[in-house]
């Protein structure tokens, strides 16, 4: 997969392909870890892992829960 970064095409890596999934999955299940998990066919194990190392990701499923009125804290 290509995108366009400053005016310059580059390919992105496995890894941040997972991770755009990820995130996209969290937002269009406002940050249910389960559905989000569910949505690109991985454990909710392997979310809370990438979760552990993406604090930017952590922070978008604290802020989505917040918004549902949940505790931010997953």
């Amino acid at each position: 997969m290509e995108i366009e970064d400053s005016g310059e095409k580059r390919t992105l890596s496995i890894s941040e392909m997972k991770m755009k999934a990820l995130k996209r999955a969290l937002m269009l299940h406002d940050g249910n870890i389960a559905a989000a998990a569910d949505e690109i066919g991985i454990s909710r194990d392997s979310v809370y892992r990438w979760l552990k190392k993406n604090k930017r990701l952590k922070r978008l499923v604290s802020e989505l829960r917040s918004n549902r009125g949940l505790d931010p804290e997953y």
